[in-house]
């Protein structure tokens, strides 16, 4: 029984870490703005990724 509910605690932890994860990077480079193009190649990537899902 407790083998299906780690699996699906594991699921949702991946999807909300999908979420989590460019919301983190965006914060991250924006307080890092001196770096603008690595934030260009991360939002192009970012974009990507949405795109396809």
């Amino acid at each position: 029984m407790n083998g299906s509910r780690e699996k699906l605690i594991l699921f949702s932890s991946k999807a909300k870490g999908a979420v989590i994860l460019p919301l983190l990077l965006f914060l991250f480079i924006k307080l890092n703005n001196h770096k603008q193009n690595l934030y260009n190649i991360l939002l192009t990537i970012i974009q990507k990724i949405l795109l396809k899902g």
